[in-house]
């Protein structure tokens, strides 16, 4: 392990992440977009409501690239760079293989971004911006088997999502906090993969050997719905704590909450064993939280701070209400909320979470209240508005070119309840054909989700 000199009057003046260069694997001063040295807010508001006298946020949306990602993605490319590659292969499912790219960019080298078949297709598209080469796979798992081919055949870098050099990066969360707060008591964090959890344990463990920091608890966040940790790993029960499921009415269509919720709700995380050493040894929690409680916190805390979260950011705000209701937090610890990235603009999200405060709703169109649509009616809607005839078939096709694989009797399905709606119209062509388009009204419903 790499000791720490001087951390606490290490110098500032490099607003990055390479002011720590000396503890990093490698050195590229030059090979920056302004990654760290993200906010520490305190959340004044919510320390008060719940009787608490210091709640930090770190937020990581500040970032180049609006994600804590990019710490380890300026690592992982310099370190390629530093091996004498000239050309890279990440595997990943968006945001990785997003910022991974950017910094291939940044200093010319070529990129090959290899992704499972479902990927949001905004993603897609930034990485086709960037410049990266596409590659598609029926997996994740596939993906990363075609990248170490890659390497094997054609000496393309591999990068991975949860190698050191990423891990590195990452945990150099852990020192700024050092320098912003000086103390912490407890860190919490939501888990998709575990790679960030792991990497914040292992900055502080660093820090405790070097200059003899008390470890804080590393406090890690599940959906209560996917707690992949619980079901698949021997864990002490006395450290898991589950938040009680209430019926939430305003849920929308599960298919839908089960995207929104993608991120951490990964079956077999890639770090799942040193998260539960973390836990172990910093005598932590892991904290289940229903899908409809993390709604409710993002819009609580968006009315109270001011600072909106995504309904998967707003996990780690869940787990401390949990928390303090059951005494396991002292009043005078000092407590760190990791927000991972910045916030969703897609109208669907953001309806979500506002759909929780039933009195601001109607401020709404009612139309639009009246007519809340799941993602792929918005889908059918959009593509009736671009190509204006359309048989079932041919929504079909352009759906699949979009990105989503949906079954003809499904999207029938979806069409049927959209013309009982008055949304689309269907004509009959002159060989007997259904054809579909968009009425007026499907216009104006459409524009209130894109606007």
């Amino acid at each position: 392990m790499r000791v720490l000199k001087d951390v606490e009057n290490r110098s500032t003046d490099i607003r990055t992440i390479w002011s720590f260069k000396d503890i990093l694997p490698c050195d590229c001063y030059n090979l920056t977009l302004g990654e760290g040295w993200t906010p520490i807010v305190k959340l004044k508001r919510v320390s008060e409501l719940l009787g608490l006298r210091h709640v930090y946020l770190k937020n990581e949306a500040v970032n180049p690239n609006t994600t804590f990602i990019d710490r380890g993605a300026s690592i992982d490319v310099c370190y390629a760079l530093r091996l004498g590659f000239r050309r890279l292969a990440v595997a990943a499912v968006g945001d990785f293989a997003i910022s991974i790219t950017s910094y291939c960019s940044r200093i010319g080298m070529d990129s090959v971004a290899v992704i499972p078949k479902v990927i949001e297709r905004s993603k897609l598209y930034r990485m086709l911006i960037l410049g990266a080469r596409i590659e598609v796979e029926d997996s994740y798992e596939k993906a990363v088997d075609r990248v170490f081919k890659l390497y094997e055949l054609y000496g393309y870098y591999p990068s991975i999502a949860s190698a050191p050099t990423v891990i590195d990066g990452y945990r150099t969360i852990v020192f700024e906090l050092f320098k912003q707060v000086k103390e912490v008591d407890a860190v919490i964090v939501p888990v998709g993969d575990g790679v960030l959890a792991t990497s914040i344990y292992k900055g502080f463990a660093e820090l405790c050997e070097s200059i003899g920091f008390n470890m804080p608890r590393i406090i890690i966040v599940q959906l209560s719905s996917r707690p992949s940790i619980a079901l698949h790993y021997s864990i002490d029960k006395t450290r898991v704590i589950s938040i009680s499921q209430t019926r939430d009415a305003n849920s929308s269509e599960h298919g839908y909450l089960e995207e929104l919720f993608a991120d951490v709700a990964i079956e077999k995380p890639l770090a799942a064993k040193t998260v539960l050493m973390a836990l172990e040894k910093s005598n932590g929690f892991l904290v289940l939280v229903p899908e409809s409680q993390c709604r409710t916190s993002s819009l609580e805390l968006a009315r109270l701070e001011g600072i909106f979260l995504d309904p998967i950011g707003a996990l780690s705000y869940a787990a401390l209400k949990e928390l303090v209701q059951q005494g396991l937090l002292e009043k005078s610890d000092r407590i760190v909320l990791i927000a991972t990235g910045s916030p969703s603009k897609d109208p669907l999200v953001l309806y979500e979470v506002l759909r929780q405060d039933k009195k601001t709703l109607k401020i709404l169109s009612r139309r639009i209240e009246d007519i809340y649509l799941s993602k792929t009616k918005i889908e059918i809607l959009r593509t009736l508005a671009e190509h204006k005839m359309l048989r079932l078939y041919e929504i079909k096709k352009l759906l699949e070119f979009k990105g989503l694989s949906v079954s003809l009797p499904t999207i029938h399905h979806h069409i049927s309840q959209l013309v009982e709606m008055g949304l689309v119209a269907d004509t009959k062509a002159n060989n007997g054909t259904t054809m579909y388009r968009l009425t007026k009204m499907g216009l104006e419903v459409l524009k209130g989700y894109i606007h």
